[in-house]
């Protein structure tokens, strides 16, 4: 990832993973417990659906990958806030 960052011209920031695949990118939905039983992922666990009925994302189905990426997304650009 360095040597791409210095190719590029671009900056890599390192976020902390815990939680990023257990936490509903859109709301931050988390429940622990819920997710070890499985409740948050279904068909072969390679989706997630967030149980909170708050939340914009309630009911549908995202890869869980996909949303992995985007929590490490929120989480690049709250640290890169904190900084400035």
């Amino acid at each position: 990832l360095t040597a791409l960052r210095l190719r590029y011209g671009t900056r890599l920031r390192e976020v902390e993973w815990s939680w990023v695949s257990q936490q509903c990118s859109q709301c931050g939905y988390a429940d622990e417990k819920k997710y070890q039983r499985g409740y948050l992922r279904e068909k072969e666990q390679d989706y997630c659906r967030c149980p909170n009925p708050r939340c914009p994302f309630f009911g549908i189905l995202q890869h869980v990958d996909v949303n992995a990426a985007r929590n490490a997304v929120h989480k690049s650009l709250k640290s890169k806030e904190a900084a400035e």
